[in-house]
């Protein structure tokens, strides 16, 4: 809904909210039935020529059509818009938890893809709006791929030093007490402990990475899906 500014209208509103009924108990409900007429205004049309808009008597009120309130909830049912995808001016994101400026949801949601294209080609006049890049969260999540990138050359630095150092000690005296005819077998329970372990490493990692990235960036860019990237998609 697109009201003109109205201090009359404003006042008038703040005098029945307490007298209309309202089905949903809050604003919505309220809405609807201070603007009874609504439903039998005429369809907003932005094509019509100037010429014919200087002659006809402006109307009260009118309906803005589907090409400025499309529901993802009703393109989820059909799988499809029910208009031209390319004529869209507004989508309206109101399934609940599913937002666009979450990162996880392009998985279920189709048209979170037009949100997430708007907003990286968005001018940087604030933090998450340049081209979805936040110098905060490109730090945070950075930081963390060079330590654990660093961390795992040192490791198979250290492993290859360890390695060469022994080769030299790999061979066996005959006065040696090992018997390499039974040599020491590794418990059967090892493989299954090895594997919990991997396991439960492999959970917390992912528990603590959810933790500290927040829900709007994007785990492997560092981008931040903003939710006020433009106003046009809500």
């Amino acid at each position: 809904m697109v009201v003109e500014p109205s201090e009359a209208v404003f006042n008038d509103m703040m005098s029945k909210v307490n007298t209309l009924p309202s089905y949903t108990g809050g604003d919505q409900g309220f809405l609807n039935s201070y603007y009874s007429d609504f439903p039998n205004a005429h369809v907003f049309d932005p094509n019509i020529p100037q010429e014919v808009l200087k002659v006809r008597p402006v109307p009260e009120m009118e309906r803005l059509s589907t090409l400025y309130n499309a529901d993802v909830g009703l393109y989820m049912l059909a799988n499809k818009w029910m208009v031209d995808e390319s004529e869209l001016r507004v989508i309206h994101y109101k399934l609940g938890p599913l937002k666009p400026w979450d990162w996880w949801t392009f998985w279920l949601l189709k048209p979170v893809d037009v949100w997430q294209n708007v907003g990286e080609r968005l001018e940087e006049t604030l933090p998450g709006t340049g081209g979805g890049k936040n110098p905060n969260d490109e730090l945070l999540t950075g930081g963390f791929l060079f330590r654990t990138s660093l961390c795992n050359h040192i490791r198979h630095l250290y492993f290859i030093i360890r390695s060469s150092g022994t080769v030299a000690y790999s061979g066996v005296s005959s006065s040696s007490n090992i018997n390499v005819n039974n040599p020491t077998k590794v418990p059967v329970y090892l493989g299954g402990i090895s594997v919990f372990v991997c396991f439960m490493a492999a959970v917390v990692s992912l528990g603590i990475s959810i933790t500290i990235v927040p829900q709007q960036v994007m785990p492997w860019t560092g981008k931040e899906n903003s939710d006020a990237t433009d106003p046009s998609f809500c």
